[in-house]
């Protein structure tokens, strides 16, 4: 029996096996790139990076407020704004804690990329060492939208409430801590 393999050498192999996997459910396999964007991948990110090093993770954020009120719209997420505001402030813990120490980790924020569409997905693009084509950058900038702001409708009790559970998080991303206050 052969003997058991450390773990760095158990990782190399695991993530060669991830890494074949996703290339051959792939539509096109010989795209270097495998896009996922399931939020709870905050949990997992470091694990990830572990098995496949070589790996780039670009964390798109948005203000914690309106991505607290959008959880209360999935059939996954609490129905409550204020316990909404704390599962969401545990997804950008995972990535505030996970970020300053990544390698290969970009960080966008949804509010540059509505501002300035194009130059933010240059500098996303850049980053994944993709080639630049000026005319999907074109189509993909004349795409992107602002979110719909909910947060004004709030009780001022609950945006309180909510502001309350989510400012360390709202800070670390720089965002403001009264973020939708009236």
């Amino acid at each position: 029996m052969p003997a058991p393999m450390q773990e760095p050498d158990l990782a190399r192999a695991l993530g060669r096996f991830i890494a074949e996997a996703f290339r051959l459910v792939a539509l096109d396999p010989l795209r270097p790139v495998l896009c996922e964007k399931t939020p709870s991948n905050a949990q997992y990110v470091r694990r990830l990076q572990l098995l496949l090093p070589e790996s780039r993770v670009v964390v798109m954020v948005r203000d914690p407020m309106a991505v607290a009120l959008s959880h209360t719209q999935r059939d996954w997420g609490p129905t409550d704004p204020v316990e909404a505001a704390a599962y969401t402030a545990a997804y950008f813990r995972c990535w505030r804690e996970f970020a300053p120490h990544a390698q290969n980790c970009f960080v966008v924020r949804h509010e540059d990329l509505v501002a300035e569409p194009a130059r933010t997905l240059s500098a996303v693009i850049r980053f994944l060492g993709l080639r630049q084509d000026a005319a999907w950058l074109r189509c993909a900038s004349d795409e992107i939208r602002p979110s719909t702001d909910r947060v004004g409708a709030l009780p001022d009790v609950v945006a309180a409430q909510m502001r309350a559970r989510l400012a360390e998080e709202a800070r670390e991303f720089g965002y403001p801590v009264v973020s939708g206050a009236r």
